[in-house]
């Protein structure tokens, strides 16, 4: 486990009514209702969602150790176990009104924005020893796709080339 924290029982067959998807992480599961709201189960730490609970949940990324939502509205949540800092998302600079991409790796999220620009967050998790913060190039902007390994991404730009970022041991 991530850490010796406590874990959250799976939720019993009537909690698990009108259940429309399930997702999962490394240490968790995720059933996301007909209603927008989500139960989670197992370790504590990627479980536990924000004090406010999510509600009006319309789409679901997870890595490995982290959770991000979009809601109807277009915010977004983001929970997790912190050592991968992909449970924080910016609170500023990303928009996921018409978005055109989410894609994550183990301790990362990177979203292509409507602008065709990318916004990540999180780090080159490896394990909780060895992290690093994830560093972006500058002024990445008109991407077309994304994609991702454990540790690295390769962005396919609109003029048909390719930027690589992330840890360059593995991408």
């Amino acid at each position: 486990s991530a850490n010796a924290g406590s874990y959250n029982p799976i939720p019993s067959l009537s909690q698990l009514s009108g259940v429309g998807n399930i997702y999962s992480n490394y240490y968790c599961m995720f059933a996301l209702k007909g209603d927008g709201s989500m139960l989670g189960w197992g370790e504590d730490d990627c479980v536990n969602v924000p004090a406010s609970g999510v509600k009006n949940v319309e789409e679901v990324y997870t890595n490995k150790l982290s959770t991000f939502v979009i809601k109807s509205d277009d915010s977004y949540q983001g929970w997790g176990l912190s050592v991968a800092s992909g449970s924080t998302p910016p609170t500023t600079g990303l928009s996921m009104a018409n978005y055109i991409q989410v894609e994550s790796n183990t301790g990362s999220f990177c979203v292509i924005q409507a602008s065709t620009d990318v916004v990540c967050w999180g780090s080159n998790y490896i394990s909780e020893s060895v992290n690093t913060p994830l560093i972006v190039p500058t002024g990445l902007t008109k991407v077309r796709k994304l994609f991702s390994n454990s540790q690295a991404w390769a962005a396919l730009m609109t003029d048909s080339t390719v930027t690589a970022f992330g840890n360059s041991l593995t991408g």
